[in-house]
């Protein structure tokens, strides 16, 4: 992959959020995206848990990733989350989450992708659907 390409994307992955998070890309390819976070620290709930919305905030990197792990990206494209579905499975087990965001359909402008979170342990741990908006040639 172009390296300009990869240096935005680990700039998405490293912002205030994933850096907050201490989110780290793990892979990227073409319309792919894999991104690791820690279970602990500022991933837990006050239960000792990984909160619901650290799982969703790493759907949404991941997938923030992948939309961008694009070839035809010009230099002033801009993006979106336009929407967000996910469905936890289970309570996640071991030391790492991985999100892997995979494009399924990219049009003009809309970008269409499945997040499968795994733990560790290689267990399914949610699932998500985005809709992302990107504007590979913005003015």
């Amino acid at each position: 992959m172009d390296e300009t390409i990869m240096a935005k994307i680990r700039h998405i992955i490293g912002g205030n959020l994933g850096a907050s998070l201490r989110m780290v890309l793990e892979d990227a390819s073409d319309d792919r995206c894999i991104v690791q976070m820690p279970t602990d620290g500022t991933a837990l709930n006050a239960r000792d848990r990984v909160h619901g919305g650290a799982i969703a905030a790493l759907i949404d990197t991941a997938a923030t990733g992948a939309a961008w792990a694009y070839p035809g990206l010009g230099p002033n494209a801009r993006g979106t989350t336009v929407s967000i579905s996910i469905n936890y499975q289970a309570s996640p087990q071991g030391e790492l989450l991985h999100a892997d965001a995979r494009v399924t359909r990219r049009g003009r402008s809309m970008v269409f992708l499945e997040i499968a979170v795994t733990d560790s342990n290689a267990s399914a741990i949610a699932h998500g659907i985005v809709s992302y908006k990107l504007d590979p040639d913005a003015p």
